[in-house]
């Protein structure tokens, strides 16, 4: 502080025109809150607050204990003089204030972390559930769920703001509901940072009202946006204000739907650039509602998934109209109807996401690839249990499964795998998981050295009960993996 000053004394032009729209009180009021931390007493204003978070961020001060004990006491500043009188406090004349826009999302973080804590008791778990977990990013391994990040992590950037809720920690900070000074201080952090992922999870009506509260006339100012619910509504997101700002990109919904609020959530979802929806059923309205949406919106890229999908109320001009942004996987397809034809029919216009492949010792494998390829299956399952010894893969099995351009998740059990097998699974450009289990393994670590070739997707590689010992030079191998 005292090296800033000196140039404040000296060069003060300079320094206003360093520092942009920030006042000049709001500057020497930093400088005295940093030489003196006592001096925190209730007089900072909103104005004040941004301009001093927004130095920090132009000044670059790294994160270290000494600026999250400095934002701490800035943030119960600001919550001090809240309590003692709102109306000296107008949150909605900084909502779309310049400042916010460019203070660093690390410092959000610290604030974030700092009211969460002052509202949880400094509950650490739920500052690591809420925040923490957020650098990981949300994936999902099978169909379970969409948005599932239990199996696959995927380290991000830095200066990235995730926020998760789910019933256990909705509960905790539901408090602030019937305190309106916290419930001010919430919707001001809420309307102010601009977030990466947003991920709210409700399974429990409790949880929907406090959302519901919680979130109410609030617009999302997330880049991503993910929801699970089951046997619940949506209603809070399709009210009468926007919930969605033009910043989110991508939406992922995981629930119950009906025909009239699919029709509403997509109505709300036009500028948004990929959607993923996933439902137990879906029927030809449904279908008809999403392939509309898809046709009078090009530029969005809409990936549909569903349990079951009703073939036999399918109605055959509908499906021939699915355009190229439009992706649907089904988990099954159910099919009462009377007409052979109806699933070869249909066959061309939808994926089904998962299948669990067990091989029959007599048959060749290559006879189902046509099978695989037709619906581009995500998640495929090889089960050689019921061969008397470990399935050896041909050079022709391989060279079929590489034309497979969709598959995501691979798993296989009892077989012998080799040079040529590994080789396929690190030049993949589609595998995100990989596992082995009960297989016997032949490499040679030299074979791999010989190659360049690295890759940057896979994410999560496993392998369990090997009945052939691995060497340590078999990290010749996965060392190409640069996820």
């Amino acid at each position: 502080s005292k090296l800033i000053k000196k140039h404040l004394d000296s060069k003060r032009t300079n320094i206003k025109i360093f520092l942009k729209d920030i006042s000049y009180t709001s500057l020497l009021l930093f400088l005295k809150l940093i030489d003196n931390s006592d001096s925190f007493i209730s007089q900072i204003n909103l104005q004040d607050f941004l301009d001093i978070l927004l130095i920090i961020t132009i000044l670059d001060i790294e994160k270290t204990k000494e600026r999250d004990y400095f934002l701490k006491d800035l943030l119960r500043n600001i919550m001090f003089g809240v309590n003692i009188s709102d109306l000296a406090f107008a949150f909605e004349k900084y909502y779309d204030s310049y400042h916010y826009r460019h203070i660093r999302k690390s410092i959000f973080m610290g604030l974030w972390i700092n009211f969460i804590g002052f509202v949880t008791f400094k509950d650490k778990r739920a500052e690591r559930f809420i925040f923490l977990s957020g650098k990981r990013c949300f994936s999902s391994r099978n169909y379970k769920s969409i948005t599932d990040n239990n199996i696959a992590h995927k380290k991000t950037a830095k200066n990235k703001l995730y926020i998760r809720l789910n019933d256990i920690y909705t509960k905790k900070i539901s408090k602030i509901i019937d305190i309106s000074y916290l419930m001010n201080i919430w919707i001001f952090l809420l309307k102010i940072t601009n977030l990466d992922i947003l991920f709210l999870i409700y399974f429990k009506i409790e949880t929907y009202k406090n959302f519901t509260r919680l979130f109410s006339n609030y617009m999302f100012r997330t880049v991503n946006l993910y929801i699970r619910s089951f046997d619940l509504t949506l209603d809070f997101f399709l009210k009468s204000v926007n919930a969605f700002s033009n910043k989110l990109k991508v939406f992922k919904f995981e629930g119950t739907l009906n025909s009239l609020e699919l029709k509403k959530l997509l109505g709300i979802c036009t500028n948004v650039k990929n959607i993923t929806l996933k439902i137990r059923i879906l029927d030809s309205e449904k279908l008809r509602l999403l392939i509309d949406f898809c046709l009078n919106n090009p530029n969005v890229f809409c990936k549909f998934l569903c349990y079951s999908y009703e073939a036999l109320s399918a109605d055959i001009e509908i499906i021939h109209q699915i355009p190229n942004n439009f992706m649907f996987y089904a988990m099954k397809c159910q099919n009462e109807s009377p007409s052979p034809h109806l699933l070869a029919t249909i066959i061309p216009f939808f994926n089904l996401y998962h299948h669990s492949y067990i091989h029959s010792e007599f048959v060749e494998i290559t006879k189902n690839f046509g099978l695989f390829k037709c619906f581009k299956y995500k998640f495929i399952e090889f089960h050689f249990e019921q061969n008397s010894r470990p399935y050896e893969f041909k050079k022709k099995d391989l060279k079929l499964l590489r034309c497979f351009d969709a598959i995501k998740y691979l798993f296989f059990a009892n077989v012998s795998v080799d040079n040529e097998f590994f080789m396929y699974v690190l030049e993949s450009k589609t595998i995100a998981c990989f596992q082995l289990t009960n297989f016997i393994c032949e490499y040679d670590s030299k074979y791999f050295e010989r190659y360049a070739t690295n890759n940057q997707e896979l994410r999560n590689f496993v392998l369990s009960n090997s009945k052939s010992y691995i060497t340590s030079r078999f990290l010749v191998y996965l060392r190409k993996f640069e996820c």
